[in-house]
């Protein structure tokens, strides 16, 4: 298939109808869940039993009705669904609203074909995502940009990892929260430490234990500055916080060490142990509501970690359900379009909901 052949295929569809109606789109794929969940239904499955009804459902403009058991959400989240029906559950009955409810429900939805405006034979399927904190695939997409332009930052060198924690207590978690951060502020206020640091960036870790049954709270950090003093350091928090003096500060070697530390944390799934049990998965839900667990200060505030880093601007040709119609319908630029993109994308057949032809 020639450019000038893509060049047509515009009239399939309306060309400016997604920027109109759709502001969620984004490119699709199958995110990496089964390392996460490793019990769930086997990732490879295209099409994973689906015992449950649908959630949430939506007529669209060309016919057809979109809903939480469509192939292109169940593609989407076959490494995780009886995880995400638990956290469905879950956010729910944490009085969710209803519209971000049904984004979650169908993260994965309307598939469309979009073609690079700059290389017309560089193809994508385009469709909506949810973007929330608790999607596994959509967390793990904002976690590669945030750790794409934290690369950047990074790459200025001088750079050190810090690890803060606080003493484990049986409070709720939202306290904790709200402590470390507190503690953290005023960490950054001592002398010591705008001395020796610029500026850097913190992700907030919470774990539960399986023994204590007590949330654990920590903050991993990327300073850029000159040496900080480990004894001034530990001091420093001792007193900030009154009873915790763990930290542990050590030098970035380069920009993939400091990428692979805090990766780990950004895209950490929620524990089985939470998961399971629908009191410490409500809380967490709860105590992260409306907060950033992702922090920048000093030099590195303001600067948009979760910013996008392809600069592909997508046309968008038309539904891809409706390519197959027409495909079937012997339509023979469409015919051309879906063998050019099922080379591409092998995988494009799986969301929609047809077999072979």
């Amino acid at each position: 298939m020639t450019p000038n052949d893509i060049s047509r295929l515009p009239a399939l569809w309306p060309a400016d109808y997604v920027g109109a109606h759709y502001d969620a789109l984004t490119p699709q794929g199958q995110a990496n869940v089964r390392s996460a969940f490793p019990d769930e239904a086997d990732s490879s499955s295209v099409h994973p039993p689906e015992t449950n009804p649908p959630l949430s459902s939506r007529a669209t403009d060309w016919g057809s009705d979109v809903t939480s058991s469509d192939p292109s959400v169940t593609f989407r989240h076959s490494g995780w669904a009886r995880s995400r029906r638990k956290i469905r559950e879950a956010m729910a009955q944490e009085w969710t609203s209803p519209r971000r409810l049904s984004r979650f429900d169908l993260c994965g939805s309307e598939p469309w074909v979009a073609r690079d405006s700059a290389d017309p034979e560089h193809l994508t399927i385009l469709t909506n995502h949810c973007k929330s904190r608790w999607c596994v695939p959509c967390s793990r997409e904002r976690a590669a940009r945030i750790v794409g332009n934290l690369k950047l930052k990074v790459a200025e060198g001088r750079i050190r990892f810090l690890t803060l924690t606080l003493k484990h207590q049986d409070i709720p978690l939202a306290k904790q929260i709200d402590r470390i951060y507190a503690c953290f502020r005023k960490l950054r206020k001592a002398s010591f430490w705008t001395c020796h640091t610029e500026g850097g960036a913190a992700v907030l870790e919470i774990s539960h234990g399986w023994r204590d049954s007590l949330w654990h709270v920590h903050l991993h950090c990327l300073l850029q500055g000159g040496f900080v003093p480990h004894a001034d350091l530990k001091a420093a928090w001792w007193r900030i916080t009154g009873d915790s003096n763990i930290v542990d500060i050590r030098p970035v070697h380069n920009a993939e060490q400091a990428a692979s530390y805090i990766t780990k944390y950004i895209t950490k799934p929620i524990s089985r142990t939470v998961i399971e049990k629908p009191e410490p998965l409500a809380e967490l839900i709860t105590a992260c509501s409306r907060r950033r667990l992702v922090l920048t200060w000093g030099t590195w505030r303001g600067v948009k970690l979760s910013a996008p880093l392809s600069t592909i601007a997508w046309q968008t040709i038309c539904p891809l359900d409706v390519l197959y119609q027409r495909r079937d319908a012997g339509d023979q630029d469409a015919a051309q379009l879906v063998a050019h993109l099922e080379r591409l994308l092998p995988d494009a057949r799986a969301l929609v909901s047809r077999g072979p032809p």
